[in-house]
């Protein structure tokens, strides 16, 4: 915590002295939020290529469960860091078709302790789309072409300091899932990657909608070589590997909203559905559940306070089982999934979140909690719940400059399941999480 406190203090001190009086608040919404993957579309002919980026240093202070066994201890201080890329061009013909597209490139898994793989670029997410004012846009693409991943609303977790638990940033420091329950799964990009097309109408009266389809679960060029018999084929509709029938086919959403203004207050209201089918099962295969959700989500900004709360509920999971042959013994933990049919178990997975935060020039922070409640382990009787609270402030130093600060706590819990192995357990049913993080954004 020492070590901390003296980082924290060196940050403090070049914000002071390195603060200039028109300092504006830099946007600090995660880099996989709708609002950092729309298009900028042209309003006049032309075209305009850009290359949004971000890197992101945090020093942080970590107290966990289950972070020290008989052969070792982790550390409680640790920095990490972070860059992605965004080349894109938006452009607008003589006949008024907007067009355009994005890529975003970030780093990958950064797990390995050393070596030059640790840094390499990966592309995560694309799209590409055409609109025209009077009738909409058409997007393709496997990033922000989902009608609830785009259209959501009242998240306000990811809007503070680095997002708190909405991001990758900070929550980088854990270590394990077992206390670590930062799923959101309609902003959640392992959620929502798959290629698709999605149609965005023209705003009415305040009102507009969006719909979109996938096939499948794959993304980025299809399966090479894919057969019936290999698990890895996005495309197979039924299979006798019980890996394969947790997959999911014939994703459609369908979103409506409303933004107005009533006096100083702008609201932001949204609502839909988000289904999906799974690879029918066969010879004995474990069957799963179609996974079918519905999200709501209000917002309100006033005299410089945004309030915003958002709950989805219905068929799905936060977990995918694991096999013993064809028995269900433990889980995994998971972005959105299925729930195995037939268990006996088949809880509803049930989500909410309420923030609120504040700004005035270049200041700004806030504080947001959230729940999940979903079947977890289908191997028990009870059920899963995640529990999440994170508080923040950030400091704009310059246009593309800021610095903020958070604290994170968290908890993830199941009776009967040990959550570090998801197996049935007496032993090591919960798991808690605190986390101070001094960070640096620049952006471009």
């Amino acid at each position: 915590m020492r070590n901390l406190l003296l980082v924290g203090t060196a940050l403090g001190g070049l914000v002071v002295m390195g603060a200039p009086a028109s300092a504006q608040r830099v946007d600090s919404s995660v880099p996989y939020a709708p609002s950092a993957m729309a298009s900028t579309q042209q309003t006049q002919p032309g075209v305009q290529v850009r290359l949004a980026g971000r890197y992101r240093f945090i020093a942080g202070a970590v107290s966990q469960d289950f972070d020290s066994t008989a052969n070792g201890k982790l550390s409680s201080v640790d920095f990490t860091d972070y860059a992605r890329l965004w080349p894109g061009f938006d452009a607008m013909a003589a006949n008024g078709l907007q067009y355009g597209a994005q890529l975003e490139i970030r780093m990958a898994d950064g797990s390995a302790a050393r070596g030059n793989n640790r840094g390499n670029l990966t592309y995560r997410r694309m799209y590409g789309y055409v609109a025209t004012p009077t009738l909409g846009e058409v997007r393709v693409g496997s990033g922000s072409v989902g009608a609830v991943e785009r259209m959501y609303t009242g998240q306000v977790m990811g809007m503070i300091a680095g997002g708190l638990w909405d991001s990758a940033d900070s929550t980088a420091l854990l270590s394990g899932a077992s206390v670590n329950p930062n799923y959101y799964w309609y902003g959640n990009s392992n959620s929502n990657n798959q290629t698709k097309i999605g149609y965005f109408s023209p705003r009415f009266a305040g009102f507009d909608f969006g719909v979109s389809y996938a096939p499948n679960n794959g993304n980025f060029g299809g399966d090479v070589g894919c057969s019936a018999v290999g698990s890895s084929c996005d495309r197979l509709s039924e299979s006798a590997n019980s890996a394969d029938t947790s997959k999911i086919r014939n994703l459609m959403e369908a979103m409506v909203r409303y933004r107005g203004a009533f006096g100083p207050v702008a609201v932001n209201l949204s609502g839909g559905w988000y289904g999906a089918d799974t690879v029918a099962s066969m010879n004995n295969a474990q069957a799963f559940q179609n996974v079918s959700l519905g999200v709501f989500g209000a917002q309100a900004t006033v005299a410089g306070f945004t309030f915003g709360g958002i709950t989805t509920f219905g068929q799905g999971n936060y977990a995918m089982p694991t096999f013993t042959g064809n028995r269900i013994t433990g889980r995994t933990y998971a972005a959105l999934s299925p729930l195995a049919a037939g268990t006996g178990n088949d809880s509803d997975l049930i989500t909410w979140e309420l923030g609120v935060s504040y700004t005035t020039g270049p200041y700004s922070m806030g504080v947001a909690y959230s729940q999940n409640l979903f079947e977890g382990s289908q191997a028990v009787s009870t059920r899963a719940r995640d529990q999440a609270l994170g508080l923040g402030a950030s400091y704009s130093m310059a246009p593309g400059a800021s610095v903020f600060v958070e604290y994170l706590y968290g908890r993830r819990s199941e009776t009967g399941v040990d959550v570090t192995t998801g197996r049935a357990s007496a032993l090591n049913n919960a798991g808690d999480s605190n986390t101070i993080a001094v960070g640096t954004s620049f952006n471009w």
